[in-house]
């Protein structure tokens, strides 16, 4: 078996797209039905739904970390917690890093 692997020159939404056609291509290459994606605003989820839209490839959406700067959370809110909704938003899991707790 013979894989290629893509590098890009610079960091950065610009590859966002393209590395979803990529993992796209390789889902359906491998019979991969489910996904788990970071997405630290929601911008990558969005991108990713629309990719993978009539695929029946599940994502399971894992946003920025809750809390991580004080009183903000740069995730737009889930309008149902942690579910699905009638619009077909993927679950939404929101975590927090036990070793960052602040007292």
């Amino acid at each position: 078996m013979e894989e290629k692997i893509t590098y890009f020159e610079t960091a950065g939404l610009e590859n966002t797209e393209e590395t979803l056609r990529l993992a796209a291509e390789r889902a359906k290459a491998r019979g991969i039905k489910k996904i788990v994606l970071a997405s630290t605003t929601g911008e990558t989820a969005r991108l990713a739904l629309e990719r993978f839209a009539g695929t029946g490839i599940k994502m399971v959406v894992v946003p920025h970390q809750y809390g991580f700067v004080l009183g903000k959370q740069r995730f737009p809110a889930a309008p149902t917690p942690m579910a699905s909704t009638a619009r077909q938003r993927p679950p939404l899991w929101p975590l927090c890093c036990a070793l960052c707790a602040r007292e």
